[in-house]
């Protein structure tokens, strides 16, 4: 399996915890699936290799790792394996 087939796979498994998220958790759900999606967004666009870009992405990854990482950490562990696979990616 390639990296970006791994990828993908990761971040449906992320989607899928992520909707698994209470009521009064929207805000979160929310903002995971924006980083998902913005991720996803950049993958379709990693041959520009602009890197204001993936490092806005590795940073919203940080934060959103740092926000859930005691709450939520089967999301924080789905969150630093994908910073990782984008890190080999070269993003």
């Amino acid at each position: 399996m390639d990296m970006d087939n791994q990828l993908e796979e990761q971040l449906s498994q992320l989607r899928q915890l992520v909707s698994g998220l209470g009521e009064s958790e929207t805000a979160k759900r929310e903002q995971i699936n924006q980083l998902i999606n913005t991720i996803e967004q950049r993958l379709d666009k990693v041959e520009s290799d602009n890197d204001e870009l993936h490092q806005s992405v590795i940073s919203n990854l940080k934060e959103s790792i740092e926000q859930f990482e005691t709450s939520h950490p089967a999301i924080t562990s789905s969150l630093n394996q994908i910073m990782v696979m984008l890190a080999n990616m070269g993003i």
